[in-house]
């Protein structure tokens, strides 16, 4: 049964890194997180469509085999960017 889901909530992970191994007595770590929440009500999916669904709805082709994990991981993220490219070009 398909449920209504009205936001995404978005992480973003930064951390320290280097392109060679860290200098002296320094390591990688977490130095910011942050955290947005997307309206998805107002892009117009107002229920659960499945990725499928996802993809018919924005005509854009699914690359790889659904339901493996790593296409599954590149298809979600591209719904994702178009779905927030078009909230930005509405916003603006």
């Amino acid at each position: 049964m398909a449920r209504r889901l009205d936001q995404i909530l978005i992480v973003d992970v930064e951390s320290t890194c280097w392109d060679e191994p860290p200098p002296h007595c320094e390591e990688s770590e977490i130095i910011e997180i942050g955290l947005s929440v997307v309206d998805v009500v107002s892009m117009g999916l107002d229920h659960e469509v499945g990725l499928d669904g996802a993809y018919q709805r924005i005509g854009m082709p699914m690359e790889g085999t659904h339901h493996r994990g790593d296409d599954d991981a590149w298809n979600i993220a591209a719904i994702l960017c178009r779905l927030l490219v078009g909230s930005r070009t509405t916003l603006t």
